[in-house]
C-alpha cells in the first residue's frame, strides 16, 4: 500500500508539472505570435495619419511592473501596457511628426486615470494644440473623467443616444464598523492625527467631521479645477458649469450639445468621415498609440532647445515608486522598499547618471518601509540632484520618501500630505466565543509576551505603548518633512494631523515647490547639472526579467479573471485591508485615492 501511494503521488506529480510546463509553452507562443504581429504592424510606413488614442483600461506610471505584452488567459487577447509616460511623451512626438496631421481621441467611462495622470495628460495634448494640429474627440458615453481629457478638442463628439455625465464628483468611503459588531470584533485603534481617516471605517459608521471636512475640500479643489479647464476650453462660464452639475441640466446627448459640452451628435463611423472632410483626404492611416511607440522608438523629451539626444553619455535616472508600500513584496501592485533601495542604489553609483527624477504614485503603507526609503532617497540626494514629480496620489508614506528631495512638483489635482501615522490591532475573543463557542488561554514568559493577540483586549499599558511608537512615527515623520522642506516643526505640525491636500493647496502650505508634471520634473533635473541639451532618460525596471514578471502577471490574472466584476472589487477590497491590518504595526497610509469617473 505505502509503495501504490507512493508511485501514485509521483504519476499525479509528473502529470501537474508536465501540465504546468505546456500551460507555460502555451501562453509562451502567443506571446511570441503577439509581439511577431505587433513588429510586423510597426514597420508598415504612414504617410497621411492620425495618432488615435483609446484610453479604456487601468493606466500605470510603472508600466514595467508588468511584462511588455499582457494576456488575457481566457480570450488569448495580446495588448501592451502603456504607461503615462508612453501617452505624454508619444503626444509631444506627435506634435513635431509631419506625418500626424491630428489626433483622434476615443475615451472609454472605463477608462480608470486618478486625477493628477489625468490632468498631465490634458496638459499634453493642449501644448499639442499648439503646433496647429487639431484634436478630435468622440465617445459613446463620457465619465467626468474622458469628459475632462476630451474638452481640450477642437471638436468633441458624443454619439446620438449617448450620455454625458455631469453631475459633479463624489468620494464614497465603505465602513465596516457594523460588520465588526455583528461577528463580535473590536477594533484596536491607535492614531496620531485626527484627520488620519484610513482607521475611520474600522472604528465608526459614517465620516467623522474632521474628515468630511478635508475630503469635501479636496474633492471642491479637485472640481474647481475641472470647471476652471474646461470653462476655458469650451468657452462655458464656469459658473453655469457649476449649476448644469446641480440641476442636473445634461438629461441626454441633445442637452449636451444645446448646452455646449460638444459640437455635435455623431456615430463612430460618422466622426471618422467628420476627419477625413476636415484634413481633406481621402483616405487616413488610423495609428494607434501602440503602434505609434512602436514605429517611433525611445521616448524623447522636447523643449525649446530640441530633442535630447538618445545617445548621449549623460543620464537622468527615471525611478517609479508605485503602489502601497510595503518592505519586500513579489507582487508588482505593490511599492516594495527592498527593490526601491536597489533601485537607488544603482543609480547613486553610476557615475553616468547626473540627476534622478522619482516619479511618485503611493498613498503610504508601512512606516518602516517607508523609512527605509526615505533612508535612501536622502543619501542618493547628498550626492545627486533628486527631483520627485508627484502622480495621482503621493500621501503618508509616499509623501514620506520624498521629503529629501531638491524639488517637488505635482499637478493642480494630484492628492498629496496625509502627515499622519497610525496602528491597527483587532480584539476576536468576544466573537469567538458568542459565535463559535472557542475560548483560548495563554501561557506568557513574561507580562506582555502576547501583546499584540487578536484574541483578547489591550490593557491600559499595552495601549499607551502601542500609543507611544505611534507617536513616536509622527514626530520623526514631521521632523523629516520639516528638515526635507526648510520648514519649522510647528510649521509641518499645523498642516500635518494626518491632513490630505490638493496639488494647488499643497503649494500653498509648502509641501510642494511647484505645479507640473513628470516632463517638468526631467527638465529641472537636467536644468539643475546643466545638461539640457544633452542627455537621455534611462527607466528603472522594477523587474529585471522579463519571463519572471510575465508569470507573476498571468497567475495573478488568472486569479482575479476567475471572478465576477463586483466580487473583484470586494477582493481588492478585502487585500486592501487585511494588508492595512497585518505587518508592521505602525502604518503610515491614506484611504483610498479618489478617481474620476
Amino acid at each position: 500500500m505505502k509503495s501504490f501511494f507512493k508511485t501514485f503521488m509521483a504519476c499525479l506529480l509528473a502529470i501537474t508539472t508536465s501540465s504546468f510546463i505546456m500551460m507555460f509553452f502555451f501562453f509562451f507562443i502567443i506571446i511570441i505570435a503577439g509581439i511577431s504581429a505587433d513588429s510586423s504592424e510597426s514597420s508598415k510606413i504612414y504617410d497621411a495619419a492620425v495618432l488615435r488614442i483609446t484610453l479604456t483600461e487601468q493606466i500605470l506610471d510603472d508600466n514595467t511592473k508588468k511584462p511588455t505584452t499582457n494576456i488575457n488567459p481566457f480570450t488569448f487577447e495580446v495588448t501592451k501596457n502603456i504607461s503615462v509616460a508612453d501617452i505624454i511623451f508619444s503626444i509631444n512626438e506627435a506634435a513635431a511628426d509631419n506625418n500626424i496631421l491630428a489626433i483622434d481621441l476615443r475615451l472609454s467611462p472605463s477608462m480608470a486615470l486618478g486625477t493628477g495622470n489625468a490632468t498631465e495628460i490634458r496638459n499634453a495634448l493642449n501644448r499639442f494644440k499648439e503646433s496647429g494640429k487639431p484634436i478630435f474627440a468622440s465617445g459613446e458615453v463620457m465619465s467626468h473623467g474622458s469628459y475632462y481629457i476630451s474638452s481640450v478638442a477642437d471638436k468633441v463628439f458624443l454619439q446620438p443616444t449617448g450620455d454625458l455625465q455631469w453631475v459633479g464628483l463624489s468620494a464614497q468611503v465603505m465602513f465596516y464598523k457594523g460588520l465588526f459588531d455583528k461577528v463580535g470584533i473590536q477594533p484596536e485603534i491607535i492614531r496620531h492625527g485626527k484627520y488620519k481617516s484610513a482607521v475611520e471605517p474600522f472604528m465608526q459608521y459614517k465620516m467623522s467631521d474632521a474628515n468630511r471636512e478635508q475630503t469635501l475640500a479636496l474633492v471642491s479643489s479637485v472640481w474647481g479645477n475641472m470647471l476652471g479647464e474646461i470653462s476655458i476650453s469650451r468657452n462655458i462660464d464656469s459658473i453655469k458649469l457649476q449649476s448644469y452639475a446641480s440641476t442636473l441640466a445634461v438629461k441626454n446627448a441633445s442637452d449636451a450639445l444645446e448646452l455646449g459640452f460638444v459640437d455635435g451628435l455623431l456615430y463612430g463611423s460618422e466622426v471618422d468621415s467628420y476627419i477625413k472632410k476636415h484634413l481633406n483626404l481621402e483616405k487616413v492611416d488610423n495609428v494607434s498609440l501602440t503602434r505609434y511607440i512602436s514605429q517611433t522608438g525611445e521616448l524623447k523629451f522636447t523643449d525649446i532647445t530640441g530633442t535630447s539626444s538618445n545617445n548621449s553619455k549623460n543620464k537622468i535616472a527615471l525611478i517609479y515608486a508605485e503602489g502601497e508600500i510595503v518592505s519586500s513584496s513579489p507582487s508588482p501592485d505593490l511599492l516594495s522598499s527592498t527593490r526601491f533601495v536597489k533601485q537607488i542604489r544603482a543609480a547613486q553609483k553610476d557615475n553616468d547618471v547626473k540627476s534622478v527624477v522619482i516619479r511618485v504614485n503611493s498613498p503610504g503603507g508601512s512606516a518602516l518601509a517607508a523609512d527605509v526609503m526615505w533612508h535612501s532617497v536622502k543619501e542618493l540626494q547628498a550626492v545627486k540632484p533628486v527631483i520627485v514629480s508627484f502622480g495621482n496620489v503621493a500621501a503618508s508614506g509616499g509623501y514620506y520618501l520624498a521629503a529629501p528631495a531638491d524639488v517637488i512638483l505635482a499637478e493642480p489635482t494630484t492628492i498629496t500630505g496625509s502627515i499622519g501615522v497610525f496602528g491597527v490591532m483587532f480584539n476576536a475573543e468576544k466573537g469567538l466565543k458568542d459565535n463559535l463557542g472557542i475560548t483560548t488561554d495563554i501561557v506568557n514568559t513574561n507580562t506582555y509576551s502576547d501583546i499584540m493577540t487578536p484574541l483578547r483586549a489591550m490593557n491600559s499599558i499595552e495601549r499607551k505603548h502601542i500609543q507611544n511608537q505611534v507617536d513616536e512615527t509622527y514626530k520623526n515623520f514631521v521632523s523629516v518633512v520639516a528638515s526635507g522642506r526648510n520648514l519649522t516643526y510647528k510649521q509641518v505640525d499645523s498642516i500635518a494631523g494626518g491632513r490630505v491636500w490638493s496639488g494647488v493647496d499643497a503649494l500653498k502650505v509648502g509641501l510642494i515647490d511647484d505645479l507640473g508634471g513628470l516632463e517638468d520634473a526631467i527638465f529641472v533635473a537636467a536644468d539643475k547639472v546643466g545638461i539640457v541639451s544633452d542627455f537621455k532618460v534611462t527607466v528603472a525596471k522594477s523587474y529585471e526579467n522579463e519571463f519572471q514578471a510575465m508569470l507573476k502577471m498571468m497567475i495573478g490574472e488568472v486569479k482575479i479573471a476567475t471572478l465576477p466584476k463586483v466580487t473583484q472589487a470586494i477582493n481588492r477590497e478585502y487585500e486592501q485591508v487585511m494588508r492595512m491590518v497585518e505587518g508592521d504595526k505602525v502604518k503610515c497610509i491614506m484611504a483610498q485615492p479618489i478617481i474620476i469617473k
